[in-house]
């Protein structure tokens, strides 16, 4: 029962937040508050989801599994382009 909430928690986090936030904070570095970044994160996240969603239809590949590893790829590239040019900024 505990596990099966927390599975539910972290699923409706990743689901809703962090692929928006992770593109927020790529795309706008600066001039926005963190109540916007929230309020974009999870509007992105579901234009993402949505967009992965009607892909995978489409294509006839639609399961849960596979939407997930989208989902995880898609978070995984925006992860690094964060860390690849928070470290180029660092260096000038």
């Amino acid at each position: 029962m505990i596990l099966q909430i927390f599975q539910f928690m972290l699923g409706a986090v990743f689901f809703f937040f962090i692929p928006g936030y992770l593109l927020t904070i790529v795309l706008f570095k600066e001039g926005i508050t963190k109540f916007e970044k929230i309020a974009l994160s999870i509007g992105i996240s579901l234009t993402i989801n949505i967009f992965i969603g009607l892909l995978l239809a489409f294509n006839k590949l639609f399961t849960s599994k596979n939407l997930w590893i989208c989902i995880i790829i898609i978070s995984s590239i925006l992860l690094i382009t964060f860390f690849v040019e928070k470290k180029k900024s660092l260096k000038y």
